[in-house]
């Protein structure tokens, strides 16, 4: 294969994608097909992977790290492991844990990342030693000191010095407790992480955010909890007239939009939170953050044989009952609820 005549298209593709000359400063995806490992036979994949190791054998390039970890085979673990531990560069350092935890989330490189997390050294580096943690947000490791230790290395992030630092913490967070749908549009934590407080403050607001982490419940779904959960909704009914909220005022009682043709209700549903969340659908109820009142958002897509397709979207102020006329929808329509998680006064249904 290593003769010109002998190299199929595909491996030949592998070849100008990851050895070509490029400016590294682009996004990876413009650099790479992601396709060129795949397509790879698997004696060709060996013969890349050789290839990919040679060359980071002479210098760390994004690509070739990028190669070895879709090739994901022990030898390539074993290869970046033996570089992790001979590199004195911290920067490369942490961006060689990012590539271990991607062939092997349970790679322990903890230790590391929170020495580097608690050090001195500069937003750069310490941006990339977050990285490894965002990529294995999702898992939770056999013992619980480690999974410990994971939530520590994010906890001392979030008071860091470093405004980026702290709010990239704060966002691996929410995401590893899954609290992105159970959060105010504004949310006030958010706000804390990016403004310059003392470190007390930032403490605090750990320790609020953990306490809505924990007063998250699961109950078997009942139309009687949706119902009083939209009930107790702050204002609602609206206590100020609809003129005089800035963000109703604008939106019309019903809008239409065909997303085939490039049209959205965007301008309109990014002002409103999300306050129930039918699971796997696009359809909600959302909530004006100012005066309280509701709307009903549907959203629909449908795939035709003739490689056709219909999208649009819907948004139509509403009210209590209106709310839970929309759910009862879907009741009627088969849907099986299952169980109902609820915080604050976001609730999300499921039926699973």
């Amino acid at each position: 294969m290593t003769d010109q005549k002998g190299k199929s298209k595909e491996f030949e593709k592998f070849e100008f994608y990851f050895f070509r000359a490029v400016d590294l400063t682009k996004d990876l995806f413009v650099i790479l097909d992601p396709s060129t490992i795949d397509d790879l036979s698997e004696d060709e994949k060996i013969l890349a992977e050789d290839m990919l190791i040679e060359a980071l054998e002479s210098k760390l390039d994004k690509r070739w790290l990028w190669g070895l970890e879709e090739i994901e085979s022990d030898k390539a673990y074993e290869f970046l492991w033996k570089l992790f531990n001979r590199e004195k560069n911290v920067y490369d350092k942490c961006q060689l844990a990012f590539s271990l935890v991607r062939i092997d989330a349970g790679a322990q490189l903890l230790d590391y990342l929170f020495e580097v997390i608690k050090s001195d050294e500069n937003e750069q580096v310490k941006e990339k030693a977050l990285s490894p943690l965002y990529w294995n947000k999702e898992i939770r490791y056999e013992k619980q000191e480690l999974n410990e230790l994971y939530l520590t290395i994010l906890h001392t992030a979030m008071v860091d010095n470093h405004e980026k630092i702290r709010s990239y913490a704060y966002s691996i967070l929410v995401e590893y407790h899954d609290m992105g749908q159970f959060l105010p549009l504004k949310d006030p934590f958010k706000n804390i992480f990016s403004e310059l407080r003392p470190k007390k403050d930032y403490q605090e607001a750990i320790h609020q955010f953990q306490e809505l982490v924990d007063a998250k419940q699961e109950f078997p779904f009942s139309r009687k909890i949706v119902y009083q959960s939209i009930k107790e909704l702050p204002d609602n009914p609206p206590t100020i007239n609809l003129k005089e909220c800035e963000i109703c005022n604008q939106i019309p009682d019903k809008s239409y939009a065909d997303m085939a043709d490039d049209k959205s209700l965007d301008n309109y549903t990014s002002k409103l939170e999300t306050v129930i969340i039918i699971a796997y659908y696009n359809d909600c109820i959302k909530r004006c953050p100012i005066c309280g009142r509701l709307y009903v958002y549907d959203y629909h897509y449908e795939y035709f044989v003739n490689s056709q397709s219909e999208e649009e979207e819907e948004l139509i102020r509403t009210d209590t009952k209106g709310a839970i006329a929309k759910i009862d929808k879907f009741i009627k329509q088969g849907y099986e609820f299952k169980k109902i998680t609820k915080c604050g006064i976001f609730l999300k249904i499921d039926y699973r």
